[in-house]
């Protein structure tokens, strides 16, 4: 049953991202401006119709539309999405070359939110009676509604202008990391803890929590097994929900902070009318995103008894 469903979910992913290949292939081709035209500027040349002609010849922009996309999809089948219309080098090159430090952000910032938000949910259930729960509920609404962007700038301005604590931009060490997970992590923590406290006031008052608790069981089986256990379906099931959203926080963080990860290199890439790297860049987070959920998928069905006593019951 575990390989049906990997099969299925498989042939899902790879039916979506036929679909969307085709449709941000011709959704790209209509924002206004035109890369020829940007590559002419940029060359300093004379902006006529001959240059232009000869320009779009170049980079293959000469032919239909529906011609260009047959030939890219044909390339795309053997994970060649093309060359960048700036540097001329391989799309998947390039974004290759800027993955590890938009892993590294990625990875660190998830972390330390999915840690941050259980922790303070967890103490904030346990004394949700008192005064003080109720005020970092109010911190947490508060925080949850600030863009990256504006706690990028705040970040920018108090601690590497004013105070001159920490550097602004680059990723020479450790301490570069700081300001772009801090601005990642607050939202994000702040959202963590909203729904985390929500799922585990929900097991607090619960009766076999009850029953275990007035049976004096260990607070280490307690809080361990019978309040974390039950609740890690929920954790994942919100993580996996706000996988995109932290996509879109990281973008806008390495352009603040001028990491060299693929955010700044994909900003700059719609500034120019890249076609190639931006559809290239597109496709690979979709695929990345879409085997995200699956693993979590996976997890889900793991950490659910149901499932499992489902698939027993249907192999007898």
């Amino acid at each position: 049953m575990m390989s049906r469903f990997i099969l299925k979910r498989l042939s899902n992913i790879l039916f979506t991202i036929c679909l969307l290949s085709l449709f941000l292939f011709f959704l790209v081709r209509a924002i206004p401006g035109s890369p020829e035209m940007v590559l002419l500027m940029n060359r300093g040349g004379a902006i006529n119709n001959e240059e232009l002609t000869i320009i779009r010849g170049e980079l293959g922009l000469n032919t239909s539309v529906f011609y260009q996309y047959m030939e890219w999809f044909k390339n795309v089948i053997r994970l060649d999405f093309g060359s960048s219309y700036q540097s001329g080098l391989p799309v998947l090159e390039e974004i290759l070359s800027r993955v590890t430090p938009t892993l590294l952000l990625t990875s660190v910032s998830l972390v330390i939110s999915t840690l941050s938000g259980i922790m303070i949910a967890f103490y904030s259930s346990l004394h949700r009676e008192q005064k003080w729960s109720g005020f970092i509920s109010h911190v947490a609404i508060f925080l949850s509604s600030l863009p990256n962007y504006l706690i990028g700038l705040f970040c920018v301005l108090l601690f590497s202008i004013h105070w001159r604590i920490f550097p602004v931009y680059g990723n020479d060490s450790w301490v570069h990391l700081i300001l772009p997970v801090f601005t990642i992590c607050v939202p994000l923590i702040a959202v963590f803890y909203h729904l985390f406290r929500q799922i585990m006031e929900e097991v607090l008052e619960s009766h076999y929590f009850e029953a275990a608790q007035s049976r004096g069981v260990k607070n280490t089986i307690l809080y361990g097994k019978i309040l974390f256990f039950p609740c890690l379906h929920g954790f994942l099931t919100i993580i996996a929900t706000n996988i995109g959203s932290l996509w879109g926080g990281i973008i806008v963080t390495e352009t603040i902070f001028a990491w060299p990860g693929i955010g700044s290199y994909i900003i700059n890439a719609v500034s120019v009318r890249d076609y190639p790297v931006i559809i290239g860049f597109t496709l690979i987070m979709a695929c990345s995103t879409m085997f995200m959920y699956l693993i979590i998928d996976l997890l889900l069905r793991w950490t659910d008894p149901r499932q499992r006593w489902k698939e027993r019951d249907s192999e007898w």
